[in-house]
């Protein structure tokens, strides 16, 4: 082993899935990160740092992976990255799991065959001994010839040593592993004339991944090669198989695993093929109750301290145009962003101990053959239920599906699903239109009415999967990679570290985005074209910009049943879907508050041209279908662009969830 030189040190995180990888990265460098997303890849790298006895150590926590052969985008991301810093960085530390030894064991030979210096830290030690697992260290570090320690993030358990090892260079001679694996191809063995002195299993992944990854001056003499997809996927297979023997004969020969028959016996139960769906749409259940009922209580709190501030700040400033765009512009776009706090952390606080304690593993298993089908897999079932409280945080919680493809449906899918923002709509038109009678005795009409909703938001979000899977292309397969971890108590440090650096990156992240639209909405509804607006208090909406592009879009939104009124409605709901019913009834004067009087206005309301009312049934259905399909929500934008890190895909949502909406509109009305 060698004492490194230099003062700052950099080093690579790169771990499969769920082997608490972030959750150390989160230990090591606590607070102090960033995170780099790659263009259209909601996932990206981690960067942190920390001191140790005075030195500066970066690390860079890399997606996880399960192989350098990519089967995922997140995958290619941490194997580009890894091969262009394969100069530059001092080393890597391999995250594993005392729980997933074997799957280690695959991707941390190809790290060594590439010969970089490598740390293999085995996470979870402090449970070797209740889960009756024995792993021989000494033997493990004599076959992979790099270090190996036994470590917890949960309890700090050699992490001061694991920094230690980080001022020491072992690396082993490249092709250590590779060098026992036979590849059948007349083409590579050319390549590894060409480049005598390089890894062999380095040129082997530019060999397979040349069209994707492209260093030179090896992809040129590959190019040269000309190996078709046919002879890379059959030397691919190749090196997997005997890979994945190398991995079982060295788990084999270092490790040992007595399940335990009390596991067994809860499995049973919780993967039964009836009781398991039971138990989880119970527990789903009582998460959306506790999204409703729970964080009703903290946003009831933000809302009213923001309109205290509000109004304490209106009667100490000037009234004045700069004040009125503190308080009604800058402040509620504020508002609109911290309120969404409880939600996500009540939502991100039941994924986070599901999954630390092993029952998500579980629930992705039950749910995979049901949404498959659909261009989605089994955690796709989380996002998709927590529409129904939020699509904020039901699409932020999608970051949990590796596959890009599946995860985009499932982003393209979640705005379909009837969530709470569009109910108070919902309930006033189904009550202005919809008789209150009982059909077949017992079924109420508007109850029904309501109910439908909600399938109809089922059906077009399966219907979105259904399509987008045939159009969104990936090379890479939808399979389903699953460790299935014993049941353990959820670390509270790790959870609550895990849950701030979630609702972090929704405040900083897609916020930003929302306060501007805030503003900008707030300048078209108060300002008048040509003419300095002088009453910020009660603005005159019907003349403000606001107002004339609700006449402009009259001819566009006639053929729905819609008159400029209502147009001004559907662009000040684009701020959140239930203004629309606040601006209703500011534009006829009417409390929002008492939906009966409301309501009862509302059907007085006649067209001036024929006596007709304003919001008969066709109107009525009209405007569910519109609010059931169409984008209204800037929020939900702001965080698809956010988790895609691309506008042109909050754009495309935008203009045809829009276009839909109208076209079913049109038919219904």
């Amino acid at each position: 082993m060698k004492v490194l030189e230099t003062k700052h040190k950099h080093f690579l995180v790169i771990g499969n899935p769920n082997t608490g990888k972030t959750t150390l990265f989160n230990l090591l460098t606590g607070l102090k990160k960033k995170t780099g997303n790659h263009p259209g890849i909601t996932i990206g790298e981690n960067v942190g740092r920390f001191y140790y006895q005075g030195e500066e150590i970066e690390l860079i926590d890399l997606p996880g992976a399960y192989s350098l052969i990519p089967n995922s985008t997140d995958e290619e991301i941490t194997v580009k990255t890894l091969l262009k810093l394969r100069d530059e960085i001092d080393g890597i530390i391999f995250v594993g799991s005392i729980y997933s030894v074997r799957t280690n064991l695959i991707l941390l030979t190809q790290l060594i065959d590439l010969g970089f210096p490598v740390i293999y830290a085995i996470n979870m030690a402090d449970k070797l001994e209740e889960d009756n697992i024995n792993i021989d260290i000494n033997r493990l570090q004599e076959i992979l010839q790099i270090p190996v320690l036994l470590i917890s993030a949960a309890t700090k358990q050699n992490i001061n040593k694991l920094k230690e090892l980080l001022y020491y260079s072992s690396a082993p001679e490249p092709d250590v592993f590779f060098s026992r694996i036979k590849i059948n191809s007349p083409k590579f063995r050319q390549l590894l004339k060409e480049f005598p002195g390089e890894s062999k299993y380095f040129l082997f992944l530019n060999f397979i991944l040349h069209n994707k990854i492209h260093l030179s001056p090896y992809s040129e003499v590959i190019h040269e090669l000309k190996p078709t997809q046919e002879e890379i996927k059959e030397i691919t297979k190749q090196e997997v198989l005997q890979r994945q023997e190398i991995a079982e004969s060295i788990f084999d020969e270092c490790c040992s695993v007595e399940e335990k028959d009390e596991e067994l016996g809860i499995d049973k139960i919780l993967l039964h093929k009836v009781w398991g769906y039971v138990i989880f749409f119970a527990i789903l259940f009582i998460v959306f109750q506790a999204i409703f009922k729970f964080a009703a209580y903290p946003m009831d709190f933000i809302d009213n301290s923001f309109l205290v501030l509000n109004n304490y700040l209106k009667e100490i400033l000037p009234a004045n145009p700069l004040a009125y765009f503190l308080t009604d512009g800058l402040l509620t776009g504020i508002n609109g962003v911290v309120i969404f706090v409880p939600q996500i952390a009540i939502l991100f606080l039941f994924i986070i101990l599901m999954e630390q304690s092993g029952y998500m593993s579980r629930v992705i298993f039950l749910m995979e053959r049901w949404l498959k089908p659909f261009g989605m897999d089994g955690r796709s079932v989380v996002p998709l239920l927590a529409g129904t409280a939020c699509a904020v945080p039901a699409i932020l919680s999608a970051r949990n599906i590796p596959n890009f493809k599946q995860r985009l449906i499932t982003i393209l899918a979640v705005p379909f699903i009837t969530c709470s923002a569009r109910l108070p709509v919902y309930i006033m038109i189904i009550t202005l239109v919809i008789p209150d009678k009982n059909i077949l005795g017992f079924v109420n009409l508007q109850g029904l009415v309501f109910f439908s909703m909600y399938v109809l938001g089922v059906i077009a979000a399966l219907l979105v999967g259904l399509i987008a899977k045939n159009f969104i292309k990936t090379e890479y397969e939808n399979y389903l990679i699953l460790e299935v971890p014993p049941y353990r108590l959820p670390n509270i440090r790790a959870t609550l570290i895990q849950l701030w650096d979630k609702v972090k990156s929704f405040l900083f992240g897609a916020g930003k985005i929302i306060v501007v639209l805030s503003m900008i909405i707030w300048f078209l509804s108060t300002h008048q074209p040509f003419k300095l607006q002088t009453n910020y208090e009660n603005p005159d909406i019907e003349n403000s910009y606001l107002g004339h592009l609700g006449k402009a879009i009259e001819p566009v939104i006639e053929p729905l049943g819609y008159n400029w009124q209502m147009g001004i409605a559907l662009l000040t709901s684009f701020a959140a879907r239930e203004v629309f019913v606040s601006t209703v009834a500011i534009i006829y004067d009417v409390d929002e508050d008492d939906t009966h009087a409301l309501t009862t206005k509302l059907k007085t309301i006649t067209k001036p041209e024929t006596g007709e009312p304003v919001f008969n049934l066709a109107v009525g259905l009209s405007l569910l279908m519109f609010y059931a399909f169409a984008m209204q929500c800037m929020s939900t934008l702001a965080v698809i662009r956010q988790e895609t890190n691309s506008w042109k895909i909050p754009l495309f949502v935008f203009v045809y969830m829009t276009v839909f909406a109208y076209i079913v509109s049109f038919i219904v009305y």
